[in-house]
């Protein structure tokens, strides 16, 4: 929701650095976020491997997203910026590591793993479409771009209180020593 309007938001609400328009900054952030998701994305898929709890990576990063959408209201300035795009990026990464994994698990087992998991594309896309929609009333209407980070934060506080009731499952144990996996 927060990054589709990174543009207007370096336009309005945050200055770029000098001698940088809104779009460089917005080039610059993006590759700031790329190199976080891929950070997060290595090291969630590795770890839920070895403990094989999904759950807790999922609210990790839904926590972190919340926080780190806080991060421009109380720090409005370039450097404040990039500090939530790095984190958004982290937290993105850690949720891309394990999202796939953790749905294949809660998946009912009728045969039907194609459908299902086509619903759950569809799922992890029409949020997508409805995003700008709602982050756009939330500029123009329900307070500016302080509304926008306010509400991106809290659709992911929800989006942690919803994993809350998967229930949790250990996929690997880890081998004992000496013993054979």
């Amino acid at each position: 929701m927060v990054n589709g309007f990174s543009l207007y938001i370096l336009q309005d609400f945050i200055d770029p650095p000098p001698g940088s328009t809104a779009a460089d900054g917005v080039a610059t952030a993006l590759t700031i976020s790329l190199v976080f998701v891929t950070v997060g994305t290595a090291v969630a898929g590795p770890l839920v491997d070895r403990y094989g709890r999904h759950r807790g990576f999922v609210l990790a990063s839904s926590v972190l997203l919340s926080v780190a959408l806080l991060v421009p209201l109380g720090w409005p300035t370039w450097t404040g910026f990039l500090v939530c795009t790095a984190l958004s990026g982290l937290a993105l990464g850690l949720y891309l590591g394990v999202d796939l994994a953790l749905a294949t698990l809660v998946l009912p087992e009728s045969g039907d793993g194609g459908r299902d998991l086509g619903v759950f594309h569809i799922a992890l896309t029409a949020p997508q479409v409805v995003a700008p929609f709602v982050a756009s009333l939330a500029v123009t209407t329900l307070g500016g771009y302080p509304a926008l980070f306010l509400i991106g934060g809290a659709i992911a506080l929800l989006g942690s209180v919803a994993v809350l009731r998967v229930r949790p499952v250990v996929v690997s144990e880890r081998p004992a020593r000496g013993e054979i996996a």
